[in-house]
Formats: structure tokens, sequence, C-alpha cells
């Protein structure tokens, strides 16, 4: 075997506790999902399973403005909560964040929410609606200035929509049900769960915590991490590290699957760790492996 490429086939055997902990998860997640895609085809009567609980009956949606809009007011953090379609947060000129969506129907109900309370800019699908109500696909676009301070946070969470994330802040929460989710920018800590679903990541964290039911996990960092944590069911995970790495560690439980390294020759080599083990990761899984790889440079 080539000194920059390692396999370790043997793997530690999975704890039972570990085991349970997984399949209760990777159940509950499922019949989430499952929940999720069957209240949103029913088509009247039956499930009223409401979107948001926090809306007033009488419409006004706790002082959210309906439909398009722009917030000139300072903003530190941006929660989304969106159901069908897509979500794409970038960065733009100007001088003031700019809320977009394609509806083109002519009901206000089935438009947006938006409002800003403590710094908090919180975006929502629609009015308080039940998901048999039906207002299909929608893609909404956020647009937040260059010039603007760094977020503090920034929250999406979606069901059958992807997102498509291009700012940078000290925090992102991510949640997905049957959507893809991809990222590019700088954060301090990175939190992201999916159900059946993709999510791939470009730039920086120091801190990350990936966790799915099913899908694939590419991370492409740009610098290297302080730790990396992947709880997963099944799918393959692929992490993606710069030239100057310096090493890593891996703590794994897994009933199956392997970790392998390519492209690094580190004058250190052990059972669990590369180089000076300096960036740690762990790895729970039912399944599937975990490929390291150098950053070729070109």
């Amino acid at each position: 075997m080539s000194p920059d490429k390692y396999s370790r086939e043997e793997k530690r055997p999975i704890s039972t506790s570990a085991v349970i902990r997984l399949v209760i998860w990777s159940v509950a997640l499922c019949i989430l999902a499952g929940v999720f895609s069957a209240a949103m085809l029913l088509d009247g009567g039956g499930l009223h399973f409401y979107l948001y609980d926090d809306f007033d009956d009488d419409g006004d949606g706790g002082n959210y403005s309906v439909g398009n809009g722009a917030v000139s007011a300072a903003v530190s953090e941006i929660s989304i909560n969106w159901v069908a379609g897509s979500v794409t947060v970038l960065l733009t000129d100007g001088d003031e964040i700019r809320i977009t969506e394609d509806y083109d129907g002519d009901h206000d109900d089935n438009r947006l929410r938006w409002r800003v309370d403590d710094g908090e800019l919180s975006i929502r699908y629609c009015r308080k609606i039940r998901y048999s109500d039906k207002v299909g696909a929608k893609n909404l676009t956020v647009e937040i200035p260059r010039s603007a301070a760094l977020l503090s946070e920034l929250q999406i969470v979606t069901v059958s929509a992807t997102q498509d994330i291009r700012v940078s802040a000290r925090e992102l929460d991510i949640e997905t049900v049957s959507g893809s989710a991809a990222a590019l920018g700088d954060y301090d800590s990175v939190d992201a769960e999916t159900v059946s679903g993709d999510v791939n990541f470009e730039g920086y964290f120091r801190i990350g915590s990936f966790e799915g039911a099913s899908g694939n996990l590419e991370l492409h960092l740009t610098k290297q991490a302080a730790e990396l944590d992947v709880d997963t069911v099944s799918g393959r995970t692929r992490l993606v590290l710069p030239e100057d790495t310096t090493g890593f560690s891996v703590d794994r439980e897994s009933v199956s699957g392997r970790v392998e390294v390519n492209g690094f020759s580190f004058d250190s080599v052990g059972s669990d760790r590369w180089g000076d083990g300096s960036m740690d990761i762990r790895l729970e899984s039912v399944s599937g492996n975990l490929v390291i790889e150098r950053e070729t440079g070109n």
C-alpha cells in the first residue's frame, strides 16, 4: 500500500446503546418525514397538522408583514421555515435585506410572512395553514448586503425544499426533510440534520455536527477544523481537507463501513490517528464509509 493511502478495514464494534440510539433516531426521523409527506398530500379533511402554531387565528400572523419586502433595520439573526420549493440566501450589493418569492397567485393567505423582532428576521412560508390546504412549491430568495455585519445565527428549516446558502455567519443551523442542502461560507459552528437528502458544504467551520437518516455528506474544508461529529444511518461521508492539514484522529463506532485516507503522507500513522491528530473526528453509523482526502490544489 502506498504511503499516502490508508484504509481501516477493521472496525471497532458499535456498542449496543449506540445501535439502539441510532435505530430509534432513524425510525423517528422516518416517521416524521412520512407524516410531513402524508399531510402535504391530503386534500381537505383528515389530518389537520398546522404549519405554524403561533400565528393568530384572525390572520395577522403575530404582526408579520405579507409578501415580498425589504428590511433596513439592523438584523443579527435570520430564521427561515419553508415548505416545498427552494430557499436561496446570498450576498448582494445594496444597503437592505431583500425578501422575494416567486408566488404569482392572488390569495394573500398563500404569500410569505416576515417580521423583525429584537434583531431577528423571521421568514415563513405563508399564513397559518393546514398542510392539506396545499399552497404549492414556491422559491424564496433572501439577499443580504455585503456591507452588513456578520450574522450571529442563520437557521433554515425546510420540508420538500432545497437549500442554497452562500453567506457566512457565526452559527449555521439547517434542517431538511426530503430535500438537499448546499452551503458555501465560513462559520464558527455548523449543525445540520437531514432526512432523505444530501448535504454539501464548502468553506470553514471550527466545530461541525452532521446527522442524517439517509443521503451523502460532502464536506470540503478550506481550513482545518477543530471538531467534526457525524451521526448517520446510511450514506457516504466524504471529507476533503486543505493541503496544510497537520493531522486528525478518528473515533468510530460502526456496524459496517471503513475509514479511508487518501493523499496524505504523515510521518505518524496509528490505528485511529494521522499526523498530530489535532482535528477530532467522530463517526457513528450503521453503514457507510468515511473517506478523507487531501485537497489537490488544482
